[in-house]
């Protein structure tokens, strides 16, 4: 069984439309499933609106956390409650979609360790972006991300740095910040999520690496949130200070491991 965890903070209007979404693909693709949504403390109804879709879909369940918001602890606490062989995390914001969970699974299946998704792979997509519709596709994307709540700024930190992480920090990741992870979960046995935001990914997918586990990448179409503004980039105060911590701990693991795993 699969259990997906949703970290939510103010999701009212996106999380309904996650939870029917992964139901729909486990249930065409005939996959036991569980969906544990971990609360800090919405104040808009999400966990109400959760609550609604549970007494709908008993394998949908509710965990309220009472202590600091905090993304990467939210994602542990759902782990350790958490059922299933194997675990899955993505964003409840609907950038993200269910509809490449199969070719995630099949990874799994074929014996990786640890799966993510990459919207730098061949068709895979950044948030915004849709060279399908008419126009220049550029300019799209930044009229796209300018209608949501999305930063631009933010996307394009993110391209830069994660092609920085590639070609001097490890080679076998093309997105160490996707946020959409597939991973057996006897893998918490060696690996913690530590840190918050954007830095529990760049530390959780390198030691990955480094001590040796099988790990693989799917194409991910990354859009643009639904309702809401984002966490990580609610303000330039905010985006400033996530990407100090990312630096922060890139540069410690380079110190603990000097020669990287460019190679």
């Amino acid at each position: 069984m699969t259990s997906f965890i949703l970290p939510t903070f103010n999701e009212v209007r996106n999380i309904g439309a996650v939870i029917d979404e992964i139901a729909v693909v486990c249930d065409r693709n005939k996959v036991p499933y569980e969906i544990v949504v971990v609360d800090d403390q919405s104040s808009d109804g999400t966990a109400e609106e959760v609550l609604r879709h549970s007494a709908i879909n008993h394998k949908v369940r509710l965990i309220i956390r009472s202590e600091e918001k905090n993304l990467a602890r939210s994602i542990r606490h759902g782990i350790s409650e958490a059922k299933g062989d194997y675990v899955l995390w993505m964003d409840a914001d609907q950038s993200m979609s269910a509809q490449m969970f199969p070719c995630m699974l099949k990874k799994i299946q074929e014996g990786y360790d640890l799966v993510l998704g990459s919207r730098y792979l061949p068709q895979g997509r950044i948030k915004g972006y849709n060279p399908d519709l008419p126009g220049i596709p550029s300019i799209n994307m930044i009229r796209n991300l300018l209608q949501s709540k999305d930063s631009l700024f933010a996307v394009v930190i993110s391209k830069v740095g994660n092609k920085i992480l590639h070609h001097f920090f490890c080679k076998q990741i093309t997105d160490f910040t996707s946020g959409y992870f597939l991973c057996d979960k006897k893998i918490f046995e060696t690996l913690n999520l530590a840190g918050d935001s954007l830095e529990y990914s760049v530390r959780f997918s390198f030691e990955a690496c480094s001590k040796g586990f099988k790990v693989a990448e799917v194409p991910m179409i990354c859009g643009t949130r639904k309702f809401g503004k984002s966490k990580i980039a609610a303000s330039w105060r905010d985006l400033s200070l996530n990407i100090f911590r990312v630096v922060k701990t890139v540069y410690r693991l380079r110190t603990e491991t000097p020669d990287g795993l460019a190679n």
